[in-house]
């Protein structure tokens, strides 16, 4: 109930900057018989956006990632063991990528699912960046291991972009 209603708020808010209204706070008090019902109204809608925000800013970051996605990251750590979120991000990369059809952004994203727990729009990112890696770096990815050097370096040129998508910094690789 609570996030239906606000979303019909959000929606009249939208309605309201589309059409060029301004929410703003004026001499009027809440009690006040001479101000016009439609100052009422514009002061509910501006305290109804204000909650509006609050909720998610608790509940979302920036990117397509969530405050529990970030947890579950900030568990996992990063490094290059095995269980770290990096080395699951290459095993999913991996397997997500066949000599015959090429790379599957949505297995490796399946995959960071089930095996992190994050979202699936979380993921996304992730799979991105795998997308990235087999389309940019293949040749230094190939001959060694995928935390070597010449990986990550080339990698690397992709990780604004990774940590844009999601809203917050990835977990850092250790090189091998």
């Amino acid at each position: 109930m609570a996030t239906a209603l606000r979303v019909w708020f959000g929606l009249c808010l939208c309605a309201l900057s589309v059409l060029g209204t301004e929410l703003v706070d004026d001499e009027c008090g809440p009690d006040d018989g001479a101000c016009s019902l439609e100052l009422h109204q514009l002061r509910a809608q501006k305290e109804a956006k204000e909650v509006l925000q609050a909720g998610q800013s608790e509940n979302k970051t920036a990117g397509k990632c969530t405050s529990a996605d970030a947890d579950v990251m900030k568990k996992l750590g990063g490094g290059n063991a095995d269980g770290t979120f990096p080395k699951i991000l290459s095993n999913c990369g991996k397997g997500a990528y066949s000599f015959w059809s090429g790379f599957k952004r949505s297995k490796m994203q399946d995959c960071i699912t089930q095996q992190t727990k994050l979202s699936s729009s979380c993921a996304s990112c992730y799979a991105m960046s795998g997308q990235y890696s087999y389309d940019n770096c293949k040749i230094p990815c190939l001959f060694g291991a995928w935390c070597s050097s010449s990986c990550l370096k080339c990698s690397q040129g992709n990780q604004a972009s990774v940590d844009q998508c999601a809203g917050m910094p990835s977990p850092t690789v250790s090189q091998c």
